[in-house]
């Protein structure tokens, strides 16, 4: 599943570079190092990975991804600050979506948030 959340980002934009995580558990260190624009993460790590990252990591920059479609999942991420809410069987239709509005765009240069809409 990270591989391909990762192939739908760097097609989707060719701006933007994505990897993953070799060791989520240390999500604190990674992003302190790598500095990123959004995380993408499984449902089940948040809101349990992000307890003291307001300090370094915006929290309302990640976006969750669930299981399958379910109000009550979304709800829950989103009253615990995420900026985003995307299914697995909508990673293809919405990720790009959600991507482009969460970081307003800012430095594209290849004309990605054109398709986006």
């Amino acid at each position: 599943m990270r591989r391909h959340v990762c192939d739908l980002i760097e097609l989707g934009c060719r701006c933007w570079l994505a990897t993953t995580s070799p060791d989520p558990e240390h999500l604190r260190d990674i992003v302190t190092r790598l500095h990123p624009d959004v995380i993408v993460l499984e449902s089940s790590r948040f809101p349990a990975c992000c307890p003291d990252m307001h300090d370094v990591f915006p929290i309302d920059h990640i976006v969750v991804v669930g299981p399958y479609p379910d109000d009550a999942y979304r709800d829950a991420a989103l009253s615990a600050g995420a900026g985003a809410w995307v299914s697995r069987d909508r990673l293809p239709s919405e990720l790009l979506y959600e991507l482009c509005r969460i970081t307003e765009m800012t430095a594209c240069t290849c004309g990605c948030q054109d398709r986006s809409t």
